[in-house]
């Protein structure tokens, strides 16, 4: 009986023991579990901090690249621009030099004092760029009797009888200025100039407005004694019975209708329909003929 007990006795013993045991390989093999889990649970972030991390370190490594790239364009451009301004400025320097060649306290005048031939003395070209020699001056008479007016000596006969021949058809070509001494012709001009200058204008843009209505002293044809303003210097002379008659027959006598309109950039000079300049009644005809000014007829458009 004892010995039967005993035997059960150890018989459950050993199911115990074995219980424990399994139960402890249960609890080891759930530990492991457990901290194998754990472990994978830790590594997983260092995984996700270094994807994180290398994604980082890219755009880091990007941004430094693009700010590179964006330094180097903003040298490269602002180079460019310096360059561009360096242009720019050496222009606006050339431009100012070349504008600094003007001198506004200047005459933009400088005409060559001329030689008169006496064997063709009635084709001598006078303007701005021709001047009559220092002291130059012709002998005088009446344009007509009894007129205040006076022409070269050598004129005067054709102008005569110019103006006998349309006062015989009721036209009168009164003489309104004829000669003119060097002194009238620097005051003319020179009240001119003026007139510009308190507009505003420098002394070097004044007198070239002021030659465009009268000419330089020495330079004009009434300083030689060969040209007439006949009857006024009205804007309107040109609609007058005297104009139509002048330019039908001013030539039969020698003179020509100086400065027309139409031809003031090779005289210089603005529209005087009264201004009539005496040449010889052969080279009027010519010159008319031509349809050319003076200067273009002597090939003098210098």
């Amino acid at each position: 009986m004892n010995t039967g007990k005993r035997k059960k006795s150890m018989t459950r013993y050993k199911q115990q023991e074995l219980k424990i045991v399994i139960g402890g390989f249960l609890a080891v093999l759930v530990l492991t579990l457990i901290l194998g889990f754990a472990v994978t649970a830790k590594k997983a972030p260092k995984k996700v901090e270094s994807t994180t991390s290398g994604k980082e370190n890219a755009q880091t490594t990007e941004s430094s690249s693009n700010e590179s790239s964006s330094t180097q364009a903003n040298t490269e451009a602002q180079s460019t621009e310096e360059s561009t301004e360096e242009e720019s400025t050496d222009e606006e320097e050339s431009t100012d030099e070349e504008e600094s060649t003007v001198d506004e306290n200047s005459s933009p005048f400088d005409p060559q004092v001329i030689s008169i031939d006496e064997g063709n003395w009635e084709m001598t070209l006078l303007n701005a760029n021709y001047k009559l020699p220092e002291g130059y001056e012709p002998e005088l008479t009446p344009a007509i009797p009894g007129s205040g007016e006076s022409l070269d000596k050598r004129v005067q006969p054709y102008y005569e009888k110019m103006y006998n021949a349309a006062k015989a058809e009721g036209i009168l070509l009164t003489p309104y200025s004829g000669y003119r001494s060097i002194a009238t012709q620097t005051r003319l001009h020179t009240n001119k100039v003026n007139s510009y200058m308190s507009q505003g204008y420098s002394y070097y843009e004044s007198e070239i407005k002021a030659t465009h209505w009268s000419m330089l002293p020495g330079c004009s044809e009434h300083n030689f004694g060969v040209a007439m303003d006949i009857c006024n210097t009205n804007d309107d002379f040109n609609l007058t019975e005297q104009y139509a008659w002048l330019q039908k027959h001013a030539e039969e006598y020698g003179f020509i209708e100086r400065y027309k309109g139409d031809k003031t950039e090779y005289t210089g000079v603005a529209a005087e329909p009264w201004h009539w300049r005496f040449v010889g009644p052969e080279n009027a005809k010519k010159i008319n003929e031509s349809g050319l000014c003076l200067e273009e007829y002597l090939g003098k458009t210098d």
